[in-house]
């Protein structure tokens, strides 16, 4: 990524499968929860959040969850990776815990 945010957006657009997204919201909101830690000792959780577009899914939209195929899979968990990737570079010691 680079500071031409317009051509970042661009090539993530167009080839999501390859190019890791130019900005990603890394949260923790358990953080936020006084009660959490008494709740589940030892666990955190975190959110990813990144910018997508339906016509990435659109193919799949006549299908039904856990039938979408292969392709679908695949995809997803190259979007997975390029996220995990990155929150394992902002928050490196969360590698290995992540489930």
């Amino acid at each position: 990524n680079s500071y031409d945010m317009d051509k970042a957006f661009d090539e993530y657009f167009a080839n999501p499968a390859e190019t890791r997204p130019p900005t990603v919201y890394i949260g923790f909101p358990c953080t936020k929860d006084t009660t959490w830690k008494k709740r589940y000792p030892g666990v955190s959780n975190c959110i990813l959040i990144s910018d997508g577009l339906w016509e990435w899914f659109e193919k799949w939209q006549n299908e039904h969850v856990k039938e979408r195929g292969s392709d679908y899979e695949e995809f997803k968990e190259k979007l997975t990776k390029h996220l995990l990737d990155i929150l394992y570079e902002t928050v490196p010691e969360v590698k290995g815990k992540v489930e």
